[in-house]
Order: C-alpha cells, then structure tokens, then sequence
C-alpha cells in the first residue's frame, strides 16, 4: 500500500471507532478539577456488543502492522510526488496513524490492549517539540525516520489532528491510565493547545478551524483554564458568524475537508458542555449537512461537484453509508444495518433528508463560496435525474480542486468527467479557470498566472516565471465506469468532439487555444483507469518556458451534455485589447490573454450572467 499523509476522506468517517456513534454518559462537570479529577470516567462509552464487534474487526490489519519495537505502526510509503515528506519507497512509522491506532485499542474497552495503547501513547509524545521557543513547539512530526527539524515543512495541522487523539484519550480513558502516563498526556495535549493557539487559523481554512477550536474549548474545559476557555469561545463566535455570513464553509463542498469537518463537529456536538458553545456548534452541524444533503445525487450517490478540495472525482460508497447512518428510516441503500443506524448519533436535520430521496426532477444549487474576492467565487451545481454537473466560477487548477466536474451511470458504477490542465503529465497549479454554467452547458476559459506554483500553491512556486517543460495539454478526463469510452478526436480543432456515454451526449468545444504562438489541436488517448481528450499544445523535447515572455496564453472552452442529441450552437469569439472574450447561448465571460500576476489577472476577469 501507499501512504498517503495529506488527507482524510469519507472513508475515515465510514472507518471512525463506533465512539463517534455511541451514546455517552456525561454527568455534570464539578466547578473546579483537580488532577485527579481531570482524569476520571467523566466522559463514558457505552458500546453495544455490535459497536465494539465492529471496532475490533477494524483493528484487524492494524495490529499486523504493529512494529513492538518502535511501538509504532509499520507501513510502506511509495515513491509517488508527495510534497509531505521527503522519504520514498521505505518503510516508515506514522505518528498518527500510530496515534489513532492506540485510541482504538483503548476504545474496544479491551484490557489486553492497554499496555500495547499506553506504550503508543507515550512514544508518539517522543515526537512532539518541546522547547517553547522552537517555531514548532507543541507539534508533532509524521514519522519516526524523519524528525520535524528534517521534514520538508513544519505541518501546523499535526498539533490539531494529534492533539484531538490525545484530547480523546484524556476525556474518555484518562482515568484508566497509569499516574505518570496521565501527566504526560496533559502536558502533551496542553503543548498542542498552545501551538494551536500561537497559529490561530482564520475561520476561511474550514476543517482546521474547527479541529483546532474543538481541541482547546474541550481541553481548557478538561483542565479548568479559563484563558483557553477564552480564546476558544472567541474563535467559534468568529467562525459561527463568518459562516453564515458565507452562507456555508470557505472550504467549500469539499468530500475530503468537509467530510473532516462534519466528522469534528459530531465530536463536538457529542461532547461539548460550555452552554455558549452548545448551540453554535450544532448550527455549524446543521451547515455540513446542508452542504452534504444539496450536493447529493441520488441517482448515482456521487457528491456533485465542483471541489474546493479532494483527492479523487468519485466518493466511494462510504458517502451515502454515512449518509444512511445519520439518518431515519426513510433513507434506505442498503449499506448499514438497521441496528447501527438506530444506534448511530448525532443525527442528520430531519428536514434535510428530502435531498437523499429519489431525484425525480432537475434543479440548480448556487452559492457564493467566497465574498472576499473579486470576482466572487460562486458555485453552481445542475442536478438532473441522468447526470449532475458541476463548476465554480473562478479559481486556479490545482490537483486537489475540481473546478468542473460531471457524474452520471448508477450507484454500483458511477463515472466522471474531470477538466484538468496539464504540465508533463501532472496538474499545473498556476493555470487560471473562470466558467459560467447554465443547466448542463458550461462556458470556460484558461488563461496563465505568472506567480503560481507548479504541483502545489506554495510548496513549489515558480521562480523568475521560468519553468522546464515537455508538454502542456488540457485534458477532458474520463473515469470511473466511463474508462472504456470510446473518443474519437476531431481532425481539427474547428470541429467539436462528440462523445456517447451511457446514452448521454457530450458535445465539447475548443474554439480558441493558444499558448503562445503555439496552436492547440486534438489528441484521444486511454489507459487502465481512464479515457481523455486532450488539447494538446506542446508536446516534445524538454525547453525552458519563461511565462511572463509569451504573449498569448488563452483557451476558450465549451462543454454541453444533454440526455438527447441535441446540436450545439457555435461559441462567439472575439480578440481585442488582449482579452479573450467568449459568448454561447446566454453565457458569457472575458479573460485577459498576457500572462501576469494571479492577483492582475483575477481583476481583470468578467463574468457575465446568462440571460
């Protein structure tokens, strides 16, 4: 297997330890806590014989991978691009992994278990800096072969998802510790709080503002520090409001991040006392399953773009076994057992489960994701009983975004059509998107920032705007069940391409593509997993490119999928003043051509609305 460390997914919701559905038994918190206070049963599990059935079968590949003498988990890492960590086809030990393991362990209420659990426990805090003045005190690093002080990057994030684990472990089995193994644990989760603290993430980073804000309301609640308390509570208020002025998260329809934020806040609804906090964080609960339950395909249980972040274009059938999960009996796939799901909390909005019923007639979801910018970052998805599309008006093309994504077929075999834009085989961060959408036609136009980064925002900026290159294609992806589609590419770029899929007809236009004096033209392709067609600009012997010397770098780009074989209208054009305007049956929008600065060239954008 590959170890991935930058995400969490759906499936880690789907795999949590049966905690996160169990009732609790919370009597009252005494007005102050002692030591000893702190670490007794007052947070208490009651699995019922199916949860921790569940729990211990889930441990099962796990505890193989149990290394005895590093007291850590032992797991392959790849050779793949991983801005992470700098290691490659080796073994290595993950702290959180190891972490999450040793909360499990104790969460089965297994007592051969325990010093297994304690020995994790005390050898991740091995991991965590100590020192107050180190930039990255209170943090943990991802693995024992690479100390935080080698690894490519400080990972903030670390004090957030280590210090939840160790919260868990404090609040719900800190009473079963040994005396000196509690201690640590505080101190440990005390470091992480402050780090977490120090950093102060702005409400915008979704699934962290909420982990973080977790962390140190529950932990100063844990430890009776009313200056934790303080900061906490003035972090949620500020979080609260920002999202409702949004109108949902700044993380946006994210099955990654938005899946990570849904699974805290249920934490934080299970655990939460502070009478301020309780009804703001079961507000913000509500707000993940708005976005959850709208950006719901019935048809295919896929969850409709677009994707401010993801790691993939399919969500697995984890997604709609959560969805069953925290639902009535009314919302029926088949995945979950009546038992769990009657033993399942907390629960979806009732009123929200309308949206996972049968879609029996198309509709268009549309909301503003980010108020901040100009343009707005706007996200439209269509919702139609054959197909769900879609796009987000304006934003760069890095890999974990999904500015412009269709799904059709069924549950059982879904597939995808993903716009992606290409630097020698891997998506090239800096190229700009901007879109307008009506129903199922999409109008879109590409064009160059000069100050991006290659694969990763800011973990590879480009430098002097130079970059080596062996090819630049826009490629029309298709995945999932759709891999096998047959392409045939148009033998002009004058012509659009026609494309049958699973009785839809996917009509895609290129009516402008240039990079630099570099015309585009049409190339199909395949592999094992997907099926492409391509636009394809340069493809030849590696040359360096310098952005900011070229002088057009636009495409103009029209998708149209309709149920019927229905003609599509050519797409207006027009060239002046280096701009790149496009018009198509009521859509419309304008980009300017010159590469220059993202921040240039996001004020010079225009987005029509569709008549």
């Amino acid at each position: 297997m590959t170890l991935r460390t930058s995400c969490l997914t759906l499936t880690t919701l789907a795999a949590l330890s049966p905690l996160a559905q169990a009732q609790t038994n919370l009597p009252a918190a005494p007005a102050t806590l002692s030591a000893r206070a702190a670490a007794s049963p007052r947070y208490q599990m009651n699995l019922t014989e199916l949860q921790r059935q569940q729990l211990e079968k889930s441990l099962e590949k796990s505890h193989a991978q149990y290394d005895p003498q590093q007291r850590l988990l032992a797991q392959h890492k790849g050779g793949g691009y991983d801005y992470n960590s700098f290691l490659r086809n080796q073994t290595v030990h993950p702290t959180r992994e190891s972490l999450g393991y040793a909360v499990k362990l104790l969460d089965t209420g297994n007592p051969q278990w325990e010093a297994r659990a304690f020995d994790i426990l005390r050898r991740v805090l091995e991991f965590q800096i100590t020192d107050p003045k180190h930039d990255g005190y209170g943090i943990w690093g991802k693995f024992s072969e690479e100390p935080l002080d080698k690894a490519p990057y400080i990972d903030r994030n670390w004090a957030d998802f280590l210090g939840k684990n160790y919260l868990h472990v404090a609040m719900y089995h800190g009473h079963r510790l040994p005396p000196d193994l509690q201690g640590e644990v505080k101190t440990g989760l005390l470091r992480a709080a402050e780090a977490i603290k120090r950093r102060n993430v702005g409400p915008g980073y979704t699934n962290i503002a909420v982990m973080g804000t977790y962390v140190t309301l529950l932990t100063a609640g844990l430890y009776n520090d009313a200056e934790l308390r303080a900061y906490a509570l003035v972090r949620l208020k500020k979080f609260h409001a920002y999202t409702r002025d949004l109108g949902g998260f700044a993380e946006y329809n994210s099955p990654t991040y938005t899946g990570v934020a849904l699974s805290d806040l249920q934490r934080f609804v299970r655990d939460v006392r502070d009478p301020e906090a309780k009804p703001l964080v079961e507000d913000l609960h509500r707000v993940a399953w708005e976005e959850i339950a709208t950006h719901f395909h019935a048809p295919t249980r896929q969850w409709a773009g677009p994707y401010s972040r993801n790691y993939g274009s399919l969500v697995s059938d984890s997604h709609a076994a959560l969805i069953e999960r925290h639902t009535g009996p009314t919302v029926e796939f088949g995945l979950v057992s009546d038992a769990e799901k009657a033993q399942t909390e907390p629960k979806c909005p009732p009123e929200l489960e309308k949206y996972f019923g049968p879609l029996l007639a198309p509709r268009t979801e549309q909301r503003v994701f980010q108020k901040e910018t100009v343009p707005h970052v706007v996200g439209t998805t269509y919702l139609h009983p054959q197909f769900a599309l879609g796009t987000v008006s304006y934003n760069d093309l890095w890999n974990q975004k999904r500015n412009l994504l269709a799904h059709w077929g069924t549950p059982q075999q879904p597939s995808y059509l993903h716009l992606r834009f290409l630097h020698d085989g891997f998506d090239f961060q800096t190229m700009r998107f901007a879109a307008q959408q009506q129903e199922g036609r999409t109008l879109v136009a590409l064009h160059l920032a000069t100050d991006g980064g290659d694969k990763h925002p800011s973990l590879d900026k480009i430098k002097d705007a130079t970059i080596a290159a062996k090819e630049w294609r826009v490629r029309w992806e298709f995945g999932g069940d759709a891999k096998d589609v047959v392409i045939q590419a148009p033998a002009d770029l004058s012509q659009p391409a026609h494309i049958v899929a699973d009785g839809l007809h996917f009509r895609i236009a290129a009516p402008h593509a240039r990079w630099g004096e570099l015309q585009g033209r049409w190339e199909a392709g395949k592999n094992d997993k997907t099926a492409w067609l391509d636009i394809v600009f340069y493809d030849g012997p590696e040359r360096q490119w310098k952005l900011n010397e070229l002088e057009h770098v636009a495409a103009g780009l029209a998708l149209q999928i309709s149920a019927a074989d229905e003609p599509m209208a050519p797409v207006e054009v027009l060239e002046r003043d280096e701009r790149l305007s496009l018009r198509w049956n009521g859509l419309q929008l304008s980009v300017t051509t010159r590469p220059e600065d993202a921040k240039t060239l996001r004020e010079k954008v225009r987005l029509g609305a569709a008549n």
